[in-house]
């Protein structure tokens, strides 16, 4: 049976499409990119409970309505409130860093065009000056889920705050003012200790903030020194090494979640074995590996058989430090372009050669200097390869 409250909130979403905004647009929008270089809370407040991690009573005076309600709403009242109230939440890294990709998906569906009915109609003059999604909400969840150091959120945030287009909404650009203080602190969140995502996107923010730097020394508007920007490309090219360690990680990964691989099982593994080569996958934990190419398991009933590799596969998954999500691709059906990188790792090695040979770090140069050139070599830049190599012959000699 349908409660009268829920009745209630139907017939307001049939009346009234739209939830009208406490705020104007501009201070919504305000008061969101406030949000997102803030880090997120989480309060006992928020969950409305006392510092004991008792449950808050709600407060509320009974209309003639509810004291009219039936015995058995009542004595489920009276149940509920002698039930002992769960303990506090934990709040761990993985609860912040889901609760930041499940904001960020929300985003990208909003600019997807997914939730259509909750797009302002009285605000257009025509149905052709109609947007085809909301974009607060598209800032609402990015600025939520920067909040909360996801990566991906950040660099939209921070190419918006720039000018540049984001592949999430091609609103963002004109609904998001300019502000380059914003962006930097954006990619630097990105780039942080705290910040939830795989390294290859942590690099395309890197390089995003050394161009907002190197743009604005170019155009004398910025206070940024050759340390800064020394800081920030070693710490780009740290993440670039880091990105490879996780990308191996992740082909080792693979290569031993596909059937037929004997190598890489090892006794107490978890895998999916074929119970019984009947097409059906059963938990289990492998308790041997023969040299005859079969693997003994235990399923969880207790239970073994000896199957051939082909039939196990294993579902260990790898570190939770480097385990790389769905791409926005995989998950969403969109090709995200914001986190491609504007420097390929040759070219961001260069400039920091010819910063550190600025600042009188000779010898480090030179290193660079030979690297990049090895690297764009192997790129097929040959005459990029060269003038790096002459560079460093000529800082050697």
């Amino acid at each position: 049976m349908v409660s009268s409250s829920i009745k209630k909130s139907f017939a307001l979403q049939k009346t009234k499409k739209v939830m009208h905004r406490s705020k104007s647009d501009v201070d919504e929008i305000t008061s969101c990119l406030q949000l997102a270089l803030s880090d997120a809370l989480f309060d006992h407040k928020a969950f409305h409970r006392f510092e004991s991690g008792a449950l808050k009573p709600r407060h509320f005076k009974p209309t003639a309505h509810k004291k009219s309600l039936s015995s058995t709403r009542n004595i489920r009242s009276t149940v509920m409130q002698g039930c002992e109230p769960c303990p506090p939440m934990e709040i761990s890294q993985q609860t912040k860093s889901n609760l930041g990709k499940v904001h960020y998906h929300l985003a990208c569906l909003h600019g997807m065009d997914r939730f259509p009915e909750i797009v302002p109609t009285h605000e257009y003059n025509s149905v052709e000056d109609r947007p085809s999604h909301d974009i607060f909400s598209v800032i609402f969840h990015l600025s939520h889920a920067a909040s909360l150091y996801n990566v991906s959120a950040c660099i939209s945030l921070a190419r918006a705050r720039v000018g540049l287009y984001s592949s999430i909404s091609p609103l963002l650009k004109t609904n998001v003012p300019i502000d380059f203080e914003s962006s930097k602190e954006l990619c630097m969140r990105a780039m942080s200790t705290n910040s939830h995502g795989p390294a290859a996107a942590k690099v395309a923010a890197g390089c995003l903030l050394f161009q907002i730097l190197d743009d604005e020394e170019n155009a004398g508007d910025g206070s940024a020194g050759d340390t800064e920007k020394i800081r920030v490309l070693e710490h780009t090219l740290s993440l670039i090494v880091k990105s490879r360690k996780e990308k191996e990680v992740m082909k080792e990964h693979s290569t031993k979640q596909a059937r037929g691989r004997a190598a890489g099982l090892h006794a107490g593994d978890k895998v999916e074995a074929n119970y019984l080569m009947e097409g059906t996958y059963y938990s289990a934990v492998v308790v041997e590996v023969k040299d005859d190419k079969t693997v003994t398991v235990r399923y969880d009933d207790g239970s073994t058989e000896t199957l051939a590799v082909d039939h196990v596969k294993s579902v260990d998954p790898p570190s939770a430090l480097t385990a790389a999500p769905l791409s926005d691709a995989e998950a969403l059906g969109i090709v995200n372009f914001d986190e491609d990188c504007l420097y390929e790792e040759y070219e961001l090695m260069s400039k920091l050669g010819s910063l550190l040979e600025k600042v009188g770090r000779r010898s480090e140069a030179v290193e660079l200097f030979q690297s990049a050139a090895e690297l764009a070599m192997n790129s097929g830049k040959m005459k990029t390869a060269n003038d790096l190599n002459m560079r460093a012959a000529e800082l050697d000699g």
